[in-house]
């Protein structure tokens, strides 16, 4: 049987006209021949009757629907069952007046009832933030343009450049008062001790993410707050909406929606609006748009106030009151509620969770990290640091992708578009030539590993740049060429190292006709014993212009080469010992480059050169080929978003998206960008010590001569540079009473003077410097 109630708000009542829509403007116009729609609370849509007499329960006299008012607005007793309901009252022409959400026919609140929705999180402030004293800022003094105040949302505001000060803390009530009647347990105290007229805004906001969150042109909602004065000088407060369209949107719109006068005793204010839509506005793609209510302070006087009990509800409500809410609730909405969207890519997962001013976030920190494990496996989101090589834009086994990895190894500083352990074995790296950080037109390509491959060159839809072949990759030295020098500023000086184990032979390393300097570092003994350590000798090279036909020559521990050098095409080869390295050179390029372009021969890779255009010479879908020992690749061109994928046969394609406005140094960058981060490796650390980076500490006397097997640019005193092992310089003294090997020093036993030959200190260790260690597996996060 239906339990009806008297709606005890509507009981006799006269409606009158919403402020804004009234005609002539103004309050009291009455409503005359309004309509009351009444819908179920649970999905708006559904109507149910009211009664206006239900003297006999088995035959109510059921109201029309609508329920159309009197011609003052009037309406007799109204009867409805007993639930909640969603009410929309309509002028007789059909314009929206209030809208009434979770009505409970029984209240006695004019609409609001404490099951209201209230839409603010944490609107007395239950969960804060107290910003701590410094020697610089007293305890709760303002010292960003925008600070993270309480949870849910809320900041306050103020323009980077201003000069007041102001204090923002929060008071604790700690008895029971009548008002402000919601009974909070804080309120925010804002307290401007020194204002800076120049200020163009002072705010207490709260943020709601999606800007389209309450978007309506007939929706009205009611804000509320309760606040005081505590100077007695009836400042205002200043209610706008702030709407932001996020990353590449719109710019950001304010609006005044009502403009409040605070006084020595603490009152509710409250207004209705709607917030409008948003058509016709560009939303970033970022997800990072937000809708915002900005309650703003004067900034051209001292200002002290207390404000709490902040409200927003669904409908033009009469008298608003603060909704009754457990404390559980409270958390619940303005910190449980803040919790991120996990990214839709899957780059979140496994990701911890962390605490901050602003709510809860996913913690990225560890990302990149490296750890000693003692497990032969990789756990969930761990990577071996074993050198492997991953794609970018590919996903693990458990569903994370690798570009939040590279996007924490990729070093963008000084102009540097690497990522910090290099691209792979498998791939390449592209560098500017000569300055190496600043951009040019002017790339050189190194592929990773040894062998000869395949030209870079035009595809069959031409680009018009132009490639330059500097060396085939067709010598497998044994030796690795080891670029070093000052991060982001590789010197003229490289390292040849051998790769297998053994001394240098008879001939060792010289400068031959090149003018280069050169230096054995570790030549090895000239005999037959054995050697159980790489030789390492080191070259300091001169500018390309003056190095034509000629050449330098070293050894590895069996066999001789010398490197010998074209520019710009001219130059004949000299015939010096053995095997023969080609490297050809631009006129243009200085010493350092000749030091990178002849250590990455050295190590047996291909170098290439291509030399770009502007963009609006550029075909789109125009693409080039590149080329590694294992793969085939083609780069290729969009411009202004047009041009179709040539998608050549047996190849893998390197997207580059340009304007036809760039200049030929602006595609140069692109183009690099594109290449060096579609792969990305992890550290090798296999069988490595590590050491605490020195920067600038000078506990590391060799820090510039720093090199590193991965980017030609991660050099000298840079976290992921190499060092090779070193003993410290030191004597070894012989005692003169002992005999070492046939030879001793001095007088022997019974002191009589021998004249034997010199003694000779033998070798000791073997072929490392190391202390007692114990094997782990370095894993890095991902």
């Amino acid at each position: 049987m239906t339990t009806y109630v008297a709606a005890g708000p509507l009981v006799n009542y006269f409606f009158y006209k919403a402020i804004g829509v009234s005609n002539p403007p103004g309050p009291n116009i009455p409503l005359d021949s309004g309509k009351i729609y009444f819908y179920a609370d649970e999905d708006h849509s559904m109507p149910l009757d009211s009664w206006s007499d239900v003297s006999d329960p088995e035959n109510p006299v059921v109201n029309p629907w609508p329920l159309v008012l009197g011609g003052q607005g009037d309406c007799g007793v109204i009867y409805l069952e007993d639930r909640i309901y969603f009410i929309q009252i309509f002028s007789k022409d059909d314009i929206l007046q209030w809208t009434i959400n979770h009505f409970n026919p029984g209240g006695d609140t004019g609409g609001s009832t404490n099951d209201a929705l209230n839409y603010i999180p944490n609107g007395q402030f239950l969960l804060h933030n107290d910003l701590a004293a410094t020697d610089d800022f007293e305890a709760g003094e303002i010292r960003q343009p925008v600070t993270d105040i309480a949870y849910g949302g809320w900041t306050f505001n103020r323009p980077s450049a201003s000069t007041a000060k102001d204090i923002v803390t929060f008071d604790r009530y700690d008895e029971y008062i009548a008002s402000p009647s919601g009974n909070p347990r804080y309120s925010v105290h804002v307290n401007c001790i020194e204002a800076d007229s120049a200020d163009g805004y002072k705010s207490v906001s709260v943020k709601f993410p999606n800007v389209n969150r309450f978007a309506s042109l007939t929706q009205q909602y009611t804000v509320g707050f309760s606040a005081i004065d505590n100077i007695d000088s009836n400042t205002t407060v200043e209610l706008y909406v702030r709407k932001n369209f996020g990353t590449g949107g719109d710019a950001e719109v304010s609006t005044l929606i009502q403009t409040f006068t605070l006084d020595a005793n603490i009152q509710a204010f409250n207004t209705v609006f709607v917030y409008g839509t948003n058509e016709g506005k560009v939303i970033g793609t970022n997800d990072d748009d937000y809708v915002a209510l900005d309650f703003r302070l004067k900034t051209d006087e001292t200002v002290d106030v207390n404000l709490v009990d902040f409200l927003q509800e669904s409908g033009n409500i009469v008298n608003p009151v603060y909704p009754e809410t457990t404390q559980r609730f409270d958390v619940k909405e303005s910190l449980g509620g803040g919790f991120p969207i996990p990214a839709y890519d899957g780059s979140d997962l496994y990701l911890p969770v962390r605490l901050t001013t602003n709510g809860w976030e996913f913690d990225t920190s560890d990302i990149g990290k490296i750890y000693a494990s003692s497990y032969q496996q990789v756990e969930i989101g761990e990577l071996f640091a074993d050198g492997s090589q991953y794609l970018t834009s590919g996903v693990s086994s458990d569903g994370i992708p690798y570009s939040r990895l590279q996007a924490k190894l990729m070093n963008l500083s000084a102009g540097e578009i690497l990522p910090r352990y290099g691209t792979g074995t498998n791939f390449v790296v592209a560098l500017y030539t000569n300055t190496q950080s600043a951009p040019q037109n002017s790339l050189r390509i190194t592929n990773n590993s040894m062998g000869i491959v395949t030209d870079f060159g035009d595809g069959s839809t031409p680009t018009g740049f132009t490639f330059n072949n500097v060396s085939d990759g067709s010598v497998n030295c044994n030796s690795w060429g080891l670029i070093y020098g000052a991060s982001s500023s590789p010197s003229n000086t490289f390292y040849i190292r051998g790769k297998n184990l053994g001394s240098l032979n008879d001939v060792g390393i010289s400068p031959g006709s090149s003018g280069f300097t050169v230096n054995a570092i570790r030549a090895g003994r000239p005999d037959t014993e054995t050697v159980n350590f790489k030789t390492l000798f080191s070259v300091a090279t001169i500018p390309a212009s003056t190095l034509a036909g000629k050449e330098f020559e070293f050894n590895s521990n069996s066999t001789a080469y010398y490197v010998w050098y074209k520019v710009d095409g001219a130059g004949t080869n000299p015939g010096g010992p053995g095997t023969g390295i080609l490297v050809e050179l631009l006129s243009t390029w200085n010493a350092a480059e000749v030091s990178c372009a002849t250590a990455s021969a050295i190590s047996g890779f291909k170098i290439s050169n291509v030399i770009t255009t502007a963009g609006s010479t550029i075909p789109a879908g125009s693409f080039w080929n590149l080329n590694t020992s294992s793969t085939e690749y083609y780069v290729w061109y969009e411009v202004d978003g047009s041009g179709t994928d040539p998608a050549p046969f047996g190849k893998m394609p390197i997207k580059v998206s340009i304007l036809s406005a760039d200049t030929d140094v602006e595609v140069s960058t692109k183009t690099l960008m594109a290449i060096n981060s579609m792969y990305f490796a992890t550290p090798d650390l296999r069988g490595m010590f590590l050491r605490g980076w020195d920067n600038g500490a000078g506990i590391d006397t060799d820090s510039a001569l720093r090199w590193s097997y991965y980017a030609q640019l991660l050099l000298g005193d840079d976290v992921g540079s190499n060092q090779f092992d070193e003993i410290l310089n030191h004597y070894h003294n012989l005692d003169q009473d002992t005999f070492v090997s046939g030879s001793f020093l001095s007088t022997p036993p019974g002191g009589v003077s021998l004249n034997f030959s010199a003694p000779t200190v033998l070798a000791t260790g073997g072929s490392e410097s190391r202390p007692l260690n114990t094997y782990v597996n370095y894993v890095i996060k991902y």
